[in-house]
């Protein structure tokens, strides 16, 4: 045989060897992966999931749902998607969705949010907060506020206030007797006040603005009179002592996963006090040990 018939021979083998690596070429680069790592989600139970984002400008590519245990283990917490949507995104978005949800658009309830950081020709993580303008918008460190024990509903008896909590002066005009000052939330979330009771919670109504009364007016245990024009609850019929028990005010996704309070407590006092009635009481800010954080990793 002549080297040439020998090298065309070698050729051929060369380029039929080459051809399944060829059309793997052409299917298509190895999907790009996302992990994330996260701490402070709850499990949302059985009717809602966790999503994952990747944002490029208004456009949002999904990377699935997920779910999160008791323990706060993520499942899955690793992800594949199309390399060309990874690394053109800038920003990665975690929101709470219908666990049957045919809708393939995001939801307004946007929990966490974080940009993808650039250092040199590396491109960072993304740091997920609650404060991100993709999310909630604010951190919520800055809020303040006071509660009073008095019962509105029950004007005539000035011996029941403890039975009452309110986060407004009763009979004081609207906007100038709130006394929790909060900030206005994005669609998709909502406050909502709480009694904790030997580990078991009342909620005392939902809302959003702190100068109008709550979802529930004065509550379903209120006495014959008007409640106050502020979020708050009494507790007449039957009557519930409240000292010694505690008070939060949470944010909660909406529609809400579930009717116990969202991880999300901004404001609290572990003791409510009877200080007698009228005494102003403060709520201590609660956002640093209660709110979710976590990373995304690409």
């Amino acid at each position: 045989m002549s080297r040439w018939i020998l090298f065309f021979s070698i050729l051929v083998a060369t380029w039929s060897l080459s051809g399944c690596s060829t059309k793997d070429r052409i299917a298509g680069p190895a999907p790009g992966k996302v992990a994330l790592s996260c701490s402070g989600m709850e499990d949302l139970g059985p009717d809602h999931v966790y999503q994952g984002w990747l944002a490029n400008g208004d456009d949002l590519v999904s990377v699935g749902t997920f779910t999160v245990d008791g323990a706060g283990a993520l499942t899955p917490d690793r992800f594949e998607v199309p390399v060309e949507d990874l690394w053109a995104a800038d920003r990665f978005i975690i929101t709470i969705e219908p666990a049957d949800d045919d809708d393939p658009s995001p939801s307004s309830t946007r929990y966490m949010a974080g940009d993808f950081g650039v250092v040199g020709a590396i491109t960072g993580d993304a740091q997920l907060t609650c404060g991100h303008p993709e999310a909630l918008g604010d951190d919520f460190s800055k809020l303040y506020g006071n509660y009073l024990l008095e019962t509105p509903t029950t004007a005539g008896d000035p011996d029941d206030y403890a039975n009452g909590i309110w986060f407004g002066i009763p009979g004081a005009p609207a906007h100038w007797g709130a006394l929790i000052h909060l900030r206005y939330l994005p669609d998709g979330w909502l406050y909502e006040g709480w009694i904790i009771a030997d580990g078991s919670s009342i909620s005392t109504g939902k809302f959003s603005a702190v100068s109008s009364p709550d979802s529930d007016g004065p509550g379903p245990a209120a006495g014959p009179d008007a409640g106050a024009e502020y979020p708050g609850q009494d507790f007449i019929d039957p009557p519930m002592y409240l000292p010694d028990f505690g008070v939060w005010i949470t944010i909660e996704p909406e529609p809400d996963n579930s009717p116990e309070p969202f991880t999300m407590v901004v404001l609290g006092a572990s003791v409510i006090d009877d200080l007698g009635p009228f005494s102003f009481q403060v709520l201590e800010n609660m956002v640093e040990r209660t709110f979710p954080t976590g990373v995304a990793v690409r």
